[in-house]
């Protein structure tokens, strides 16, 4: 059977191909970085993304090189300091902190394994020639590649497990101070967080492949460059779309926390009961904050009396009361207003957060429940909770 390696030439048209298709990843990447640097909106975030990018392109183009035959025709290429992969997963996770909160006061120490790489590559990249190679083809390869791979590919798991850690805990604070978040919704940000981890994934089977099954030669980590070009796509098309995005920043509120014989249940109960009967509920955008200076409390005390006392956020609460008042008007007969409009009535921003409020609160879409209610022999119960 013939195979692809049966001659010098095949294997040059294959190298040849393979460095195009990884070039075109590799440009594709800083295409993306330079829009992302450009967008309005979070400059933080997005220099850091942007900067994720362009470090990946740098990373592509070694193998570019290498597919190119030209580290073979110039072996004094050997360590062209262009491989900084010690810097992905930090920036990866700055990028996430920038987007959902504050930057960590010292920042900048999360890069110094980058620079550390940087600099070691720099030293080698000095040598002379035969010392060069005669450091890469022993130490480096049979020593400093497999432990710098092994402490980088930990800490990147660390750090998307941080990543994930410091979302979900963003998307608890806005549901903890706000009735509609629709816009808000990270999925986008999940999404990338999720892709990183796939491709640690990848990574780390192709790792451990490599160790315990048998070596991975140049062409081997192919997939790998392909899995990197597709993240580098991924990223920065997410990254590009959401660039100019701001999100409300998480605040702490002082340490007021009530008397640890508080019973919440009453207390939740007692500000609910309020805030329906005054009909807050109704107002489109209405804060945390806003309802408990007219409650005249602190957002930390009603954070707590919804959480520890109703075991719901603010945003469920709330939405509860606005699901309940559309139940009740879609069991009229005489409700002639359409979903949308009950819903904006109601103090819903949009249908979307209208749809996922009423069927996260009801088990069911409106038009369903609408018609259930509607065909039903029996009347409805207009006081039944939503959920």
């Amino acid at each position: 059977m013939k195979t692809i390696y049966d001659g010098p030439q095949a294997a040059t048209k294959k190298m040849g191909l393979l460095s195009v298709l990884i070039l075109l990843g590799a440009v594709n990447a800083a295409s993306l970085a330079a829009l992302i640097v450009c967008a309005r909106g979070n400059r933080h975030a997005n220099r850091f993304l942007a900067g994720l990018l362009m470090l990946v392109g740098m990373r592509l183009a070694i193998y570019v090189l290498g597919f190119a035959g030209l580290y073979d025709e110039y072996r004094w290429l050997t360590f062209v300091p262009l491989d900084l992969s010690a810097s992905f997963a930090p920036l990866h996770w700055l990028y996430v902190r920038a987007v959902v909160g504050t930057l960590p006061i010292r920042w900048k120490l999360h890069l110094v394994p980058a620079v550390i790489q940087f600099a070691y590559q720099a030293a080698c990249f000095l040598l002379p020639a035969s010392a060069k190679w005669d450091w890469y083809t022993t130490v480096h390869l049979h020593v400093v590649e497999p432990l710098a791979m092994a402490a980088i590919l930990i800490a990147a798991c660390l750090y998307v497990a941080a990543s994930w850690r410091d979302q979900a805990r963003y998307q608890r604070w806005l549901d903890n101070h706000f009735a509609d978040r629709e816009q808000w919704r990270l999925i986008w940000l999940r999404t990338m967080i999720a892709a990183f981890a796939a491709l640690l994934l990848l990574i780390g089977a192709a790792v451990a492949w490599h160790v315990l099954i048998g070596p991975i030669d140049y062409f081997g980590r192919t997939p790998v460059m392909f899995a990197f070009c597709l993240q580098a796509y991924g990223l920065g098309l997410l990254g590009w779309r959401h660039g100019g995005d701001t999100y409300p920043p998480e605040t702490r509120a002082p340490n007021d926390a009530a008397e640890p014989r508080t019973d919440y249940s009453a207390v939740a109960a007692s500000w609910a009961k309020r805030i329906e009967a005054e009909g807050w509920w109704r107002e489109e955008g209405v804060t945390l904050g806003t309802v408990a200076d007219r409650l005249g409390t602190s957002e930390r005390s009603l954070s707590r009396a919804f959480n520890d006392g109703a075991g719901r956020s603010f945003n469920a609460v709330v939405n509860a009361m606005r699901i309940r008042a559309i139940q009740r008007a879609l069991a009229d007969p005489d409700e002639k207003r359409d979903l949308l409009t009950l819903a904006l009535d109601h103090g819903f921003a949009s249908k979307a957060s209208f749809n996922r409020a009423f069927r996260q609160a009801a088990g069911t879409t409106p038009s369903d429940w609408r018609r259930m209610i509607r065909q039903s022999p029996f009347p409805a119960d207009s006081g039944a909770p939503a959920g």
